[in-house]
């Protein structure tokens, strides 16, 4: 079940992180003015597990999801293969439908982290693509089965319209990360107005629709990040 955080619940998140923060980080010194234990004297952190993407982002998904979805059939974005989209039939020619996936893995966690949250600043407020207008976002709690802290480690939902002559298309995205994968799924489309001719008008893929072909996907996407295998 799709389950996302307003901008605004976030707000009052970071509120109260800031708080755990301020504790935290408030004075160390122990009784009778002793000063707490030395620098280094803690163990070293385990290093953070390593994932790997899917070797071809147009095979992870199963052929039962593809057949329930009327898969028509997939398009790649550019010459990745960690970027996949299928288009769906909706049952009504006049209604377009897409879903996609794209991996990203990074060698450094770090490097993962940062660019996962420029993705998000930017995502949050102007979108991907050429005249995007944000309607919704938030953090997402979980997808599918896949829950945030049991399954990846920070994940959001952004979902805006952009038109082009008239034609208004919707776009609902997840974000996920995973160690140092991330995981980005895109629902997309819009259905034509009559009269079916002369200048086309659409209304656009709405976000509910969105979250719920995402939601159907999310755990076939997600099953195909798995540990990275280290030489030994």
């Amino acid at each position: 079940m799709f389950a996302n955080r307003t901008a605004r619940s976030t707000r009052a998140a970071v509120v109260a992180l800031w708080a755990v923060a301020l504790v935290a980080c408030g004075d160390t010194t122990g009784p009778a003015g002793q000063s707490g234990p030395p620098a280094g004297a803690a163990s070293a952190s385990p290093p953070e597990p390593a994932f790997a993407t899917p070797a071809d982002a147009c095979t992870v998904m199963p052929a039962d999801l593809a057949k329930a979805l009327k898969v028509t059939g997939t398009d790649r974005t550019g010459s990745s293969p960690l970027t996949c989209t299928w288009k769906l039939d909706s049952g009504d020619r006049h209604k377009a439908r897409t879903i996609g996936v794209t991996y990203e893995a990074w060698d450094e966690l770090r490097l993962a982290k940062s660019t996962y949250e420029a993705s998000k600043r930017t995502d949050i407020a102007s979108g991907r693509g050429a005249n995007v207008t944000i309607r919704e976002s938030g953090d997402v709690d979980q997808v599918g089965t896949q829950r945030q802290g049991q399954h990846y480690d920070e994940g959001y939902y952004f979902y805006g319209t952009s038109e082009i002559a008239g034609m208004t298309l919707g776009n609902g995205t997840v974000v996920l990360r995973r160690g140092n994968v991330t995981l980005t799924i895109t629902a997309q489309g819009n259905d034509v107005l009559p009269p079916y001719t002369g200048k086309l008008r659409s209304n656009p893929l709405v976000s509910a629709e969105a979250k719920q072909m995402i939601d159907r996907t999310a755990d076939a996407f997600a099953a195909a990040v798995s540990p990275a295998v280290t030489a030994r």
